[in-house]
């Protein structure tokens, strides 16, 4: 067969062609099934899982990865696409989003509290401290306290006593 007899029957088929047999015999033309959200909502709740002892980070990740696995939820259902992938990343972020709001807890009761608590104790030593201290700035700026029959003598720092020894 030659190319122009070739060119005739490919012309002739397409100009042949019915509309109708066209739409039925249509490829179907890929559509976005929301797929890349769905592996990204499921890389989010396994990398809250393996950073579980890193505090917060498991309830952002958990969050964002639950979000992302619900809109590819809502894309696949509006495509008729399949939904095991987008469940299963949208379960495992919330059940990494649920251990991250129980770690963060746990932190916040058994961590952060007790820390300000410590916190809030020394400082109210150290007020205490001070105060303290400046009494006894005061004590030992004012001699008035002492017995009339001792003396205090400023180059020692010892007491004396009348008999001229200092006590043992």
């Amino acid at each position: 067969m030659s190319a122009d007899r070739k060119t005739f029957l490919s012309a002739d088929i397409f100009f042949n062609m019915d509309l109708n047999s066209l739409e039925n015999n249509k490829i179907p033309t890929s559509q976005y099934t929301g797929r890349g959200l769905a592996i990204a909502s499921l890389v989010l709740g396994i990398m809250g899982f393996i950073l579980f002892c890193t505090g917060i980070l498991p309830l952002i990740l958990g969050a964002a990865g639950t979000i992302l696995g619900v809109a590819s939820i809502i894309v696949a259902n509006k495509n008729r696409a399949q939904l095991g992938l987008h469940i299963v990343g949208t379960v495992v972020s919330a059940i990494c989003l649920i251990i991250g709001i129980f770690i963060t807890k746990f932190i916040k009761q058994n961590i952060v509290n007790p820390f300000e608590e410590s916190v809030i104790e020394f400082k109210n030593m150290s007020d205490s401290m001070s105060k303290m201290l400046d009494s006894l700035e005061k004590i030992n700026n004012d001699t008035t306290f002492l017995p009339t029959n001792f003396d205090y003598d400023v180059n020692q720092d010892t007491i004396i006593d009348d008999m001229g020894e200092a006590p043992k």
